[in-house]
């Protein structure tokens, strides 16, 4: 029996009474009034310390009963008298030289027992009816000064208990009781006037239902129904609807299914069994057209094991995935993780078994190879190679002869290079420079295979501008065309006698026919024979035969390139002074 149902007792009190009162029965044949004894002092149990001690009045009226029960040497029990009945009693129950426990008396019948600290203050307090049975007991169970927890009786028996656990002065916990047994319970946990949760009882004084506000919104969504005392469903609701999107069933207070509305259309779309609490399976109807599209298989410690949809499987390993295959339109995807990264996927594209792409990753997931069969004749063909996420060089064999013959290199996602091998031969006869500072490419071409590039294509845009030839028996550039932007040659230059540097230049007009042409005979940087056409034919010869930088002789010609005439300036003063006709 607790101390404090002890203290409910009168029966414990009475009896308390009646071994202290020992002592003043046997101080009762002395006659102290006429002796003058005020003070009388008793070794009962014969250990030569004084357990005993009796105050009386002049008259020989007790006062006051001092007992040492424990044995310790300390009084630890008073009580007190007025005119011989008993008013009060006062104990110190853990022998710490306080009183910590006080009793009032009326007429001989306990109404009032208080527990003290140690500064005297009350800290508990118990109020009797005439029949010394409970009325109400108050509890200060913080040490605050405040009694914040209240018993009410009625007839002795239990009827309400309120406790007020914010500091706030106020209740805002109740329950009531009858027969003992508890029958509803209701909390305001945080004090701000609602209640969060209100419990009912059967009638073996087990709980039975409780209404829940979990998100303090002011209304009980969440409900619990328990049988014996242990939980069998919970229902959860949405302000205003009767109907639970949220349900749970238990057996043996643990859960064994778990329904789901997740799109409160009045259906369960999501369906959850458990064993022993643990999750097992759950369905899920995703799309919400009635029939489950989505299961769930978990392992022995309730992480997913595997996840099948309509078109993905997924499967894990101790809670982490390991592969994710995907079929979409007969292309099926399957893709392999390690620690939560992907390492490689593969994709057959008819789903006939075949591999048509394979991807490879890096330790940190990030792509680094990516291999494709292009015609699925089960052989890869294309090749991208990748650095830190960006593609850095792609590879092709587009004749499908098991030789790569398409090399495309690549600068921050932007294609810098190509080289092509365009006749299958195994030798990558043109070049593609895409970076090359003023042009929008470069295309460089060896045409006879001797390993050298020997024409040169300069674009911008889509047209190009300048084409250049290159002699590899001279070992040289031996001629440049120029382009304008509507792609018309405008202007050529070539190396006639195949030495270094061009002596031979062409201007052109709209129909890309030479209608000047420039010629620097001896190699010394300057223009000494120009030749002149209308319409594509050959109208007139000039030549500097002094290097002076100005024509001294002149020849004309007809329509067939005939010549019709000859002029000498043999003075070089520019005019001609002889003339000789054909």
């Amino acid at each position: 029996m607790s101390k404090w149902k002890m203290i409910l007792n009168p029966v414990f009190l009475n009896s308390l009474i009646f071994m202290l009162g020992l002592a003043f029965h046997s101080i009762g044949p002395f006659n102290a009034a006429a002796q003058g004894v005020k003070v009388i002092k008793e070794d009962t149990d014969k250990d030569g310390r004084i357990d005993r001690i009796a105050h009386l009045d002049p008259t020989g009226n007790l006062v006051k009963l001092e007992a040492d029960r424990d044995g310790d040497g300390r009084m630890d029990t008073f009580q007190y008298y007025e005119k011989g009945v008993l008013m009060r009693v006062e104990k110190d129950s853990d022998a710490d030289g306080n009183v910590d426990e006080k009793d009032i008396l009326e007429k001989g019948k306990r109404t009032l027992h208080e527990k003290l600290d140690t500064l005297g203050r009350p800290v508990g307090a118990i109020r009797f009816d005439e029949q010394e049975r409970p009325l109400r007991w108050e509890r200060d169970t913080t040490g605050d000064g405040r009694f914040d927890t209240i018993h009410h009786y009625e007839n002795g028996a239990l009827t309400l208990v309120t406790k007020d656990t914010t500091g706030g002065g106020k209740a805002n916990f109740w329950q009531k009781f009858k027969d003992e047994k508890p029958v509803e319970q209701k909390a305001d946990r945080d004090g701000d006037g609602r209640l969060e949760q209100v419990v009912y009882y059967d009638q073996e004084g087990a709980v039975a239902r409780t209404l829940n506000d979990t998100d303090k919104d002011g209304f009980m969504e969440t409900l619990r129904l328990y049988e014996k005392g242990e939980i069998s469903r919970q229902e959860k609701r949405r302000n205003g609807s009767e109907t639970p999107f949220h349900v749970i069933e238990y057996r043996d207070s643990l859960p064994v299914k778990e329904m789901m509305d997740t799109n409160l259309d009045g259906s369960f779309d999501t369906e959850l069994k458990l064993v022993k609490g643990r999750p097992v399976h759950k369905k899920e109807d995703t799309d919400h057209d009635g029939k489950p599209d989505r299961f769930t298989d978990f392992d022995e410690d309730g992480r997913p094991a595997l996840i099948r949809e309509k078109n993905r499987i997924s499967r894990f390993m101790k809670g982490i995935m390991t592969s994710l295959e995907q079929v979409e339109d007969g292309k099926k995807t399957v893709t392999t993780f390690e620690k939560e990264k992907p390492v490689l996927q593969t994709v057959d594209q008819d789903d006939d078994g075949r591999i048509e792409q394979r991807i490879t990753f890096d330790k940190a997931g990030i792509i680094l190879l990516a291999e494709t069969d292009s015609n699925r004749d089960g052989r890869m063909d294309t090749w991208q190679h990748y650095k830190s996420g960006d593609m850095v060089k792609a590879e092709q064999d587009r004749n499908h002869d098991g030789r790569i013959d398409s090399v495309m290199e690549y600068d921050k996602g932007r294609m810098i290079r190509v080289l092509l091998d365009r006749d299958g031969d195994g030798h990558f006869e043109t070049r593609q420079i895409l970076n090359e500072p003023g042009w929008t490419m470069v295309t460089e071409v060896d045409t006879d295979g001797d390993g050298k590039f020997d024409e040169r294509y300069r674009y911008i845009k889509d047209a190009m501008r300048v084409k250049e030839v290159f002699s590899g028996v001279r070992d040289r550039w031996v001629s440049i065309e120029e382009y304008n932007g509507k792609g018309r040659l405008v202007i050529s230059r070539e190396s006639s006698d195949g030495k270094a540097g061009y002596d031979l230049t062409w201007h052109y007009d709209a129909e890309e026919r030479a209608f000047l042409g420039e010629k620097d005979s001896d190699g010394d940087g300057r223009t000494d024979t120009w030749f002149y056409y209308e319409k594509g034919r050959l109208s007139m010869v000039e030549e500097d035969r002094n290097q002076d930088g100005r024509p001294d002789l002149w020849e004309h010609y007809d329509e067939s390139e005939a010549m019709t005439s000859r002029m000498e300036d043999l003075d070089f003063d520019g005019k001609a002074d002889i003339e000789k006709k054909m």
